[in-house]
This record gives C-alpha cells, sequence and structure tokens, in this order.
C-alpha cells in the first residue's frame, strides 16, 4: 500500500522531505523563510532537496555567499549548470540579495551567513514579495527584523536526523520540535523521477555552513 502523501499548502512548494512536508505543508512561495543554527547543525541539508529538484528541472538557483562557504559540488546531486554563486563583500550582501530577489530572475535564492540584515530584512521581504520568489536566509542567529513566513532553528544532528525548531509560522500552528531526516523523500519525488533527471533521495553531505 502507497502511504497517504503530505498535504501541501496553497501557494507552497515541497520541501523534498517527507516529514517536513507532513509537518509544515511545504516551503512558503513568495516569501523569506529563515534557517537559524551554527555552522554543521543541518540547516542546508534542509533546502538541498529543493536545490536538487529546481536545478535538475532546468530551473535557477542563486546562493550569496559573502564569507565563500559552500563548495557546490556538495550540493547533493544539483546540476551544476543551473547554480549562479555570488560572493560580494559583506556589507553589500543584503543589498545583491535585495536586487535578485526583487528581479524574479531566478526560482529560488539562498542568503548564507550574510552580515545581520537589519532594517534590510524588510526590504528583503518585500523584495520576495514583488519577485515572487521563495528566499532562504541562513543565519547563526535570529534577524530580529526580518519578518520570515517561517523560522526553522536547527540544533544539529541526531545520527541520519536533524533536530528542528520551529519557532515562527504564519498561523502560529507549526510552532514545535521534531526530528527531520532530510534523506526521506516523499514518495511522489521517487516516483515521478526518470534515470535521468532524478533527484536521489540520499543523506546530503554536510559542506560548507551545513
Amino acid at each position: 500500500m502507497v502511504p497517504d502523501l503530505p498535504s501541501l499548502a496553497p501557494g507552497h512548494l515541497s520541501t523534498g522531505i517527507l516529514g517536513l512536508d507532513a509537518w509544515l505543508h511545504g516551503w512558503p512561495q513568495p516569501g523569506p523563510v529563515e534557517l537559524v543554527g551554527p555552522a554543521g547543525s543541518g540547516r542546508l541539508a534542509l533546502v538541498i532537496p529543493l536545490i536538487e529538484r529546481l536545478t535538475r528541472q532546468g530551473r535557477s538557483v542563486l546562493l550569496v555567499d559573502p564569507l565563500h562557504q559552500v563548495h557546490p559540488p556538495g550540493l547533493g546531486r544539483s546540476d551544476m549548470s543551473r547554480l549562479v554563486m555570488v560572493r560580494p563583500p559583506g556589507e553589500r550582501a543584503a543589498w545583491a540579495a535585495e536586487q535578485v530577489a526583487r528581479s524574479g530572475a531566478v526560482d529560488m535564492l539562498l542568503v548564507l551567513d550574510a552580515p545581520p540584515l537589519g532594517r534590510g530584512g524588510v526590504r528583503l521581504a518585500r523584495a520576495a514579495e514583488a519577485g515572487g520568489m521563495v528566499v532562504f536566509v541562513l543565519t547563526e542567529r535570529p534577524e530580529a527584523e526580518l519578518p520570515a513566513s517561517l523560522r526553522i532553528e536547527t540544533a544539529g544532528w541526531q545520527g541520519d536526523h536533524v533536530r528542528v525548531r520551529c519557532t515562527r509560522s504564519r498561523d502560529g500552528r507549526m510552532v514545535g520540535e521534531r526530528l527531520i531526516a532530510p534523506s526521506e523523500a516523499p514518495m511522489c519525488s521517487r516516483m515521478s523521477a526518470s534515470p535521468s533527471s532524478a533527484w536521489v533521495a540520499s543523506r546530503p553531505r554536510r559542506v560548507g555552513a551545513g
């Protein structure tokens, strides 16, 4: 018997992780999602499945990486030709992210450990809405002025699972804590994938700021 697939909320993208989809009903789009935790705590592992899926569908993903932390070949089975890396000086990272988000020129934006956004967090959120884009902000500490649709905190790996806390969601219903296995892909992703384009449900490498 095929298990019931998690239901996605309207305007949400599948996370590509069974446990997250069942809990959060997908990543909200458009708007910023905040992933908070120290390097190596599993925060990057939560978005690698979406990066893999989008790039293998021929869609573009842009990473703003001012600290040069990400080694692109470590991003699972992503199509490297669809990944764009921007490495501005730290003080220009928020500005660069805002311009990309507003343009709507790519399908996903990830901002990795930029200096605190401050009031730039509000501008980034508005830009994401204007560009219709899902924007992930990975940071070690919560951005107080970022009106994130969702805030997820990662507390590290326990075997193949990441301890995840949701501390903010639009309606407050998702707030709580779970152990999430990034290797658990929804059945729809496994069944619809072809050998040439499939993103495989394997545990992501812990690379860069994972």
